[in-house]
Formats: structure tokens, sequence, C-alpha cells
């Protein structure tokens, strides 16, 4: 059995004490610089991510070449570049609510020369327009910083309003019991992967201290659950890696036929 140590006790917190990131701070910047480091499967989990899109809007006969995709969470443009550069006629709107975030993206998209494929805004999902009929979504790394289940239905609920019938979401969050046994396992396997990773011993401290304070990390299930509360018809998982999982959602209503 995998025990919990001191360091782990003293960085879960209760969520009486739960903050909201502030990502107009230095924050972003520094999460965008670190961010590979600390997932294991990183790149593994974008390009999962890319094929699930690609195999699914091929399936459901919407036009691989020209398909209209929503980025919520747009943050640096990790995910819009990678996209742009494998699919250059999709057209992607890339929404968030942070300047620092947005303006790194907007560098990012301008050095892979992607201008014309994407649209960066700043807000949120509820600001764009309802009948937006994007063919697919994606919020990657995004769920576990919105505070409580009620603004995660919200997010969810907003991005539903915006797919085309047969619309898949792609999402990945971190998820877990915090004060169960197994999670304290899957944190230590973590800070193990950090530390090897390049980080340091105060990165894993700063990182294990926003869990339950700037996070609001919940279980699978609870992931799996708001899914379908919100409209989804058809879930599941594509990714995990330590307390990461990626998940995938379908609206009900299928565009074209499926082969």
């Amino acid at each position: 059995m995998c025990k919990n140590d001191d360091a782990n006790k003293s960085q879960i917190k209760s969520s009486e004490t739960k903050d909201t990131m502030n990502w107009q701070h230095d924050v972003a910047v520094q999460y965008e610089q670190t961010i590979a480091q600390k997932i294991a499967g990183y790149e593994l989990l974008h390009h999962t991510m890319e094929r699930m899109l690609t195999g699914h809007l091929a399936r459901t006969a919407v036009d691989t070449e020209s398909a209209r995709l929503l980025v919520v969470g747009a943050g640096g443009g990790q995910e819009l570049a990678l996209l742009g550069a494998r699919h250059p006629g999709w057209q992607m709107t890339g929404i968030d609510p942070s300047p620092s975030m947005l303006s790194a993206a907007r560098e990012r998209i301008a050095q892979a020369g992607l201008e014309e494929q994407v649209r960066l805004q700043l807000g949120y999902a509820k600001d764009l327009p309802h009948n937006a009929g994007f063919d697919a979504a994606i919020c990657m790394l995004v769920l576990h910083f919105v505070q409580g289940i009620p603004a995660k239905r919200a997010l969810l609920q907003e991005i539903h309003a915006r797919l085309q019938p047969g619309g898949i979401l792609l999402c990945s969050t971190i998820c877990g019991e915090p004060a169960s046994e197994a999670f304290r396992c899957q944190m230590a396997g973590w800070r193990q992967h950090m530390l090897h990773a390049g980080l340091t011993l105060e990165d894993w401290n700063r990182f294990a201290g926003t869990i339950g304070v700037q996070s609001d990390v919940i279980a699978a299930h609870q992931i799996e659950r708001l899914l379908r509360d919100t409209g989804f018809e058809t879930t599941g998982r594509f990714f995990g890696s330590f307390l990461i999982e990626g998940f995938f959602a379908i609206k009900g209503g299928a565009i074209g036929n499926e082969g």
C-alpha cells in the first residue's frame, strides 16, 4: 500500500480554502513553460486527442479538410498550433479568459503562420453565439480549474450548445478523490515523475499545494456523469497518466452516415 507522507499531507488543502488561480499573473507564463515536464505523456496526450478528432470527423462524414473546431481554454496555443499544422484547412476558434495566456497563444500562432486559420477571442465559451455549429471542441487541462460542480456543469453545457449534432468534445483534466489512499498513491508516483523530469522539489510542492486550493478535483465517474447530464449521449476515455484523464463525449444526432 502506498503510504501518505508529511509533504503530501501538508499540500492537500481543505475545499474551504479554494481560490481561483490568477491567470492574469506571471503564473500563466510559468505554467506554459513547465506543463510538458509535469505531465507524463504530454505529447502523447495531444497526439491521441488529434487522432480521436480526425477519426470521429471522418466516420461522421464531416469534411475533414474544412472542419470547424472550438478550443476552450486556448492557453498558450499548444493545441491550436498542433492541429493547424496537421490540418491546414481547419478553421479554429480559440477562447481564453486570460490576456496573458491569449497573448502567448497569439505569438505562437503568428510564429507558425496560422493567422488565417485561427481566431482568438478573450472570454468564455458562453460569450460565443449559441448557433456557432462547431464540428468538434476540445477543452484540455481546464476543467479542474473550474471551481465547483455547478460551474463545471455550466461550462460543459455551454460547449454542448455550440456543437453540431454528432459533434465531439475531447477534454482532459486532473481527476480523483483527494482524501483517498489511491489519490495519495498516484500523487507519490507523479512526484517522482516531475522530479526526474527536471522540476525542483519547490516546483513539486508549489504544484501539490494547488490541489484543492487553486484547482477543484473531482472523481472520474463524476466527470462522466456531468458529461451525460449536460446532454452528451456517448462518453468514454481516451487517455490516462497518473491523475490526468482524457474524456470524449459525443452530442446526440448523427452528422451524416457512419462508416
